[in-house]
This record gives structure tokens, sequence and C-alpha cells, in this order.
């Protein structure tokens, strides 16, 4: 079974916001350990330590208080283009290290692109279209944004 988890969302979406910049969070790992030669030498190590330490869990719960940030001050139609236009595409992964599942994945750009595109200004809704809201937002992907 699929499912996006915090790691998952905080490692791909956190870090693509650049989240891990401008949060105010201390590990629970020494200093020594952070700069020492796992670090530098291995980004898998890096990769590996950043997760045991707890960032990408952090980063994704971030993830989840800006959209529910978004929800509060802007409303659902425009946490629902957030979430479509930035967050799922940052999750269109091989299909082996989480993410979406690749049957997903068309579909998700098509609707990036209907609602406007990743650079879109969020607060101004799409140019009027002639389909029907459930042509704008097919079903498959609908349980996506309810996992999350």
């Amino acid at each position: 079974m699929w499912t996006l988890h915090t790691y998952t969302v905080g490692h791909h979406v956190g870090s693509k916001w650049g989240l891990g910049r401008v949060m105010r969070w201390v590990p629970t790992v020494s200093k020594e350990k952070l700069d020492g030669p796992l670090i530098s030498d291995a980004p898998v190590g890096k990769d590996e330590l950043l997760k045991s330490v707890g960032l990408y869990k952090v980063q994704g719960d971030a993830v989840a208080a800006v959209m529910g940030a978004i929800y509060e001050q802007f409303g659902a139609s425009v946490a629902h283009r957030a979430f479509h236009t930035r967050v799922l595409p940052h999750l269109l992964l091989d299909g082996k290290n989480g993410g979406l599942p690749l049957v997903f994945h068309d579909e998700v750009r098509e609707i990036c692109e209907r609602m406007g595109g990743a650079e879109s200004d969020l607060t101004k809704a799409p140019e009027a279209t002639t389909e029907s809201p459930s042509d704008l937002f097919p079903h498959k992907i609908s349980y996506i944004m309810l996992s999350l």
C-alpha cells in the first residue's frame, strides 16, 4: 500500500521549499557527528543521518503546518491549488523510493498545469473553463489529499 508519510513529504517537499534553512530546530545529535566524515564523504550517509535525527519528519510537519495556514488564511480552494501545484509535483519520484505511484504521475502533471502551473499565483483562480469541477479534479487523485 502506498502512503505519503511525513518523512517523504519533508525530504522531497520541505527540502525543495527550503524549510531546513528557515526552521528553528536543533537535532538531537552532537556537532561532531554532524560535522564528521559521514556528512562530507557520502551524500547517501548524509540523507540517512538527517532522516535519523528527524529533520525530514520535522520538515514534513512544517509542510503540513504551511498547508494548514494556507487553508486558514485563504480558504479551501487556495489550499487545494497549493496542494496540487506546490506539493504533489515534488512527490513524482521513481516509484521505488516513496512518493506517488507511477500511475498517478501524468494525472498530477495535467492537474498542475490546469491549475496554472507550479509558478502561478495561488490567490487567483485559473482562467474560466467550461469543464466541471469533477473533470478538473478526477476521483483517482482525491484520496491522496485526504491521506496527507
